[in-house]
């Protein structure tokens, strides 16, 4: 071998050292090896990743540019992961607005999807019109009680520590808003627009699937429908 070829070889060594040396310094283990803080190349900040009671590990981004700060955000996400998973909740709070925002979208999809597909059968092309009309409406109803109500009230309130007496309370300050009690049949579309929307996070993963989400109780009067036209009417 050259002593061209041997210097060249012993530069890549070297050169190969120094990362593995820059690599072990930015990296960083706590909680006996279950976080690990390191910082990527090009990157103002630490991320850090670390492991679930399940064994799956989590990464996000510190964002800290101080590797003390950095190691002790990590070590808080995953005090308050393990906690939460501890006490039978996702390891990550969700937020009612993001998941309701969510919600929405994958309704309006939905039913756009329905609609091109019962679109390509002739008799459903008969009937459509006022089937998609059908659904429009309670499509819109859904979204004024999460849009207009839910979202409101709950806001930026993890959906995973809303119990039942925050349920009553929403019932309360929506019953103050509108100056009046509403309807039974008003009431279930509050009802059905609630239990889909945990549906749906369930599915997602926001929530356990074995949550007890808080339920709606329906206390409204029944609506009286109009009496029948006389002759002179």
């Amino acid at each position: 071998m050259s002593k061209q070829r041997s210097a060249k070889l012993l530069d890549t060594l070297a050169l190969t050292a120094n990362d593995a040396t820059k690599r072990a310094t930015t990296c960083i283990r706590a909680r006996d090896g279950e976080v690990v803080i390191y910082k990527r190349e090009n990157s103002r900040h630490y991320q850090c990743r670390y492991r679930l009671a399940n064994g799956s590990w989590q990464r996000v981004s510190t964002q800290q540019a101080s590797i003390e700060s950095a190691i002790a955000t990590a070590c808080s996400l995953y005090d308050q992961a393990r906690f939460r998973q501890t006490n039978g909740l996702t390891h990550k709070a969700h937020s009612f607005a993001h998941i309701a925002a969510e919600f929405l979208q994958a309704v309006s999809q939905r039913l756009d999807e329905q609609w091109k597909e019962t679109s390509k059968h002739t008799f459903a092309k008969r009937i459509s019109k006022p089937g998609r009309q059908r659904r429009q409406t309670a499509l819109n109803a859904y979204q004024s009680c999460v849009r207009d109500y839910f979202v409101p009230y709950f806001k930026q309130r993890p959906v995973d520590e809303i119990t039942q007496e925050d349920l009553a309370a929403f019932e309360y300050w929506r019953d103050t808003r509108q100056q009046r009690t509403l309807m039974a049949s008003t009431q279930q579309n509050f009802i059905t627009a609630w239990n889909r929307l945990m549906a749906f996070a369930k599915e997602r993963n926001y929530l356990p699937a074995y949550h007890k989400a808080p339920r709606f109780r329906v206390k409204g009067k029944k609506s009286t429908p109009r009496p029948a036209f006389t002759e002179e009417e």
